[in-house]
């Protein structure tokens, strides 16, 4: 795991390699790298630049204290070469992607230049919010993996969002380091967040896996609790009951046959997309997290099977009134 800046440059070479290696040499050429470290194509007439784009290179875990400061380094780190590379317009976008928010918050931290001017967004009205961007930021998206789910929703991640809220980033331009002064409101978009692990890689599925590991008897319990209590909101008839599910489709028969099994999942899918918090851990008050203005999920589908399970559980999902309810009912603590 190397996050300096010859390693991200090395990172970048393999990883294109690998997509468009087998192109290249098709049309009779090869990948090179020249003296500081950046690829080249030969080709029959010399050496060019690159011509597939990568829309976005993503910083993956570099989440301790030692990565972190191999990252940040102004000349020989790994963020200095990504910014190189878009720079060179060889890519579109940076990105982090993290599975500790309180990491990922620092790494916003450090690298938000504050502008001269709040700037409010034209093209975005997400429910109804329209927030002003208070900084500018080099990342155009932050994924964040197993911090905000039903079962674990990290205080830290409440606060990512928070100030993901109010951060910039230059879209559309070969050169997100401008000036502060130099940004206009109609190249300036909020940054997105990636939630991924939402099912807490297969606890709300049902198996006792919880991030990669195997999930202790209390974690379990809170799942089982958490399903009986969506079960029971979903059978008031707030969402889609099992008599409207009782249709001809495959998936509605798919849903019918084991409802708890996708109000679960579902449950995920509906805490993911919206502003639901998690009671802190004294039971008393509901923490209502401020999602940043544009999110999306990442699934995590290993396969085409999990796909169309996926799609049951998306289309049958508890509505976001049931999803809050039962989880307030719950009343899990933010840190299990």
């Amino acid at each position: 795991h190397d996050c300096t800046y010859k390693g991200v440059l090395l990172s970048y070479a393999q990883s294109y390699e690998r997509l468009f290696g087998a192109t290249h040499a098709f049309l009779e050429e090869s990948i090179g790298v020249d003296e500081a470290g950046f690829i080249v194509i030969k080709h029959w007439t010399g050496e060019v630049r690159p011509w597939f784009l990568i829309d976005t290179l993503r910083l993956h875990d570099a989440d301790t204290e030692e990565l972190f400061a191999e990252a940040i380094g102004q000349t020989n780190g790994g963020i200095a070469a990504m910014s190189a590379l878009k720079e060179r317009g060889y890519i579109i976008r940076l990105s982090i992607g993290i599975n500790d928010a309180a990491y990922a918050l620092k790494y916003l931290k450090h690298y938000a230049v504050k502008l001269d001017e709040p700037i409010v967004p034209n093209d975005l009205n997400t429910k109804g919010l329209k927030d002003s961007l208070i900084h500018r930021s080099p990342f155009s998206s932050v994924l964040l993996a197993g911090c905000w789910n039903p079962i674990n929703a990290e205080p830290e991640a409440a606060v990512l969002f928070s100030f993901m809220r109010h951060l910039g980033v230059v879209d559309g331009s070969a050169n997100g380091n401008v000036a502060a002064s130099d940004v206009l409101s109609s190249n300036l978009v909020p940054i997105e967040l990636h939630n991924a692990g939402i099912f807490g890689v297969g606890l709300l599925w049902g198996s006792a896996v919880y991030r990669y590991s195997n999930a202790d008897e209390a974690m379990v319990g809170k799942r089982d609790a958490l399903s009986a209590l969506l079960d029971a909101e979903v059978a008031k008839g707030g969402d889609l009951t099992l008599k409207e599910a009782t249709a001809s489709s495959p998936r509605a028969q798919v849903y019918v046959a084991n409802p708890s099994r996708y109000n679960l999942a579902g449950a995920a899918i509906t805490f993911a997309e919206s502003e639901i918090g998690m009671p802190y851990s004294n039971g008393y008050q509901i923490l209502e997290a401020v999602a940043p203005q544009r999110v999306r999920i990442v699934y995590g589908c290993g396969s085409a099977a999990e796909l169309e399970e996926t799609m049951v559980a998306l289309h049958f999902r508890p509505s976001e009134l049931a999803v809050k309810k039962a989880v307030s009912n719950l009343l899990l603590p933010l840190n299990p």
